[in-house]
């Protein structure tokens, strides 16, 4: 009974943490004042919802008693005692510095405000506009590292529960036509350090500011970029391949080719996109293969060899080629297990389904097949 009631506790603290979370945005622009106390009293409740969940005296600060806690008469912790109890205990969990100054300075704010001697509450009108802006960064900045640490405990909370939260916070603020630019102010000095490590910033195709960062993984086939301001993941089927002539590493996104384009190394040699996805086949681990092409595992069949291979995923002709078991468009990057040939043309088709269709007289998506033949019996 006593474990019922601390899982309703721990569950009543995140209904009440996501609450204040989806109130936040929605005053976000109309109330800061608020906007900021229902902010930062979110981020104390998940804090405390991650240590209950380990057990429920974590959040105790005075004597600590089952029934007095479960009664609700119990003291609990404040902010600063939260993150150091959470860093002591939590290793693989710690909140960063980053995200600590980040969370303390809307503290400020919020007690500032909570104790009536804030700017913020001052009739001048210019005065008040220039303090939502400086307070909705802050608060933005705050967002940016509180949206990892719930990815981060998506699982024990519920994922569902997370996302949830996460979409109602942004497709709130996300409204105002302003937002874009304030978050990019908010995370501008996070990606100035990103820049000095020599780190990859692309334009973000959605929001269109300089802030996807660029992720990649030794385990995993594809290179991640996150923009910073909107959120948006962009996974790109990026392979690293070396000039074969002077050594220079090449970073290439499949997506990025057509028709079976190559490029040229700044040594003049030309590598084709064949030598590319040669590479993603030599360096990918098998169990990666099927998610970098989305498709089932091809066996071997060396029956294509002779024949020319086209896609009628991006109507190519002549782009197929065989990569060790597979037979993959060198300008789209399609996959197919065994892509079927035309008794006409004698081409085979990477994309296409000739079940129960004559194709030496109807032909295929690249030939129109024996159609003389055909008109000539109709006669």
């Amino acid at each position: 009974m006593e474990d019922e009631r601390i899982k309703e506790i721990v569950t009543t603290l995140l209904d009440n943490a996501f609450d204040y979370l989806e109130k936040s945005a929605k005053e976000f622009d109309s109330d800061p004042k608020y906007s900021v106390i229902n902010f930062f009293s979110s981020v104390e409740l998940f804090l405390k919802a991650r240590l209950a969940c380990e057990h429920w005296s974590l959040i105790v600060a005075d004597e600590i008693v089952l029934s007095k806690f479960l009664d609700g008469d119990s003291k609990t912790l404040y902010y600063e005692e939260l993150v150091k109890r959470l860093n002591q205990i939590f290793h693989k969990e710690q909140i960063s510095k980053a995200a600590n100054e980040a969370f303390n300075a809307l503290r400020k704010e919020r007690n500032k405000l909570m104790h009536f001697t804030h700017d913020l509450i001052s009739k001048n009108p210019q005065k008040f506009e220039k303090l939502k802006i400086d307070i909705a960064i802050k608060e933005l900045l705050a967002w940016h590292y509180l949206k990892a640490i719930l990815w981060r405990w998506a699982k024990l909370f519920g994922e569902d529960i997370v996302v949830n939260g996460i979409n109602k916070y942004e497709s709130n603020i996300k409204k105002l036509e302003k937002y874009y630019d304030l978050k990019f102010k908010a995370v501008e000095n996070i990606l100035n350090d990103y820049k000095s490590q020599k780190r990859i910033i692309r334009k973000c195709p959605i929001c269109g500011k300089v802030s996807a960062v660029i992720e990649t993984f030794e385990d995993y086939p594809f290179t991640c970029y996150e923009c910073f301001v909107c959120g948006h993941i962009d996974e790109r089927r990026e392979v690293r391949i070396t000039c074969p002539a002077c050594g220079t590493n090449h970073r290439k996104n499949l997506d990025d080719f057509n028709f079976g384009s190559s490029f040229k190394c700044d040594c003049g040699e030309v590598i084709t996109l064949e030598q590319i996805i040669e590479a993603v086949f030599n360096t990918i681990d098998e169990k990666h293969i099927e998610a970098f092409f989305d498709t089932e595992v091809i066996t071997k069949d060396n029956m294509y060899d002779s024949h020319i291979i086209n896609c009628t995923n991006c109507d190519s002709y002549d782009t197929g080629v065989k990569c060790n078991d597979f037979y993959v468009c060198t300008a789209c990057g399609a996959i197919d297990k065994n892509p079927p040939i035309c008794e006409y043309c004698n081409c085979a088709s990477i994309g296409s389904d000739f079940n129960g269709i004559d194709t030496f007289n109807e032909g295929c998506d690249f030939c129109d097949g024996n159609w003389e033949n055909v008109l000539n019996k109709n006669d």
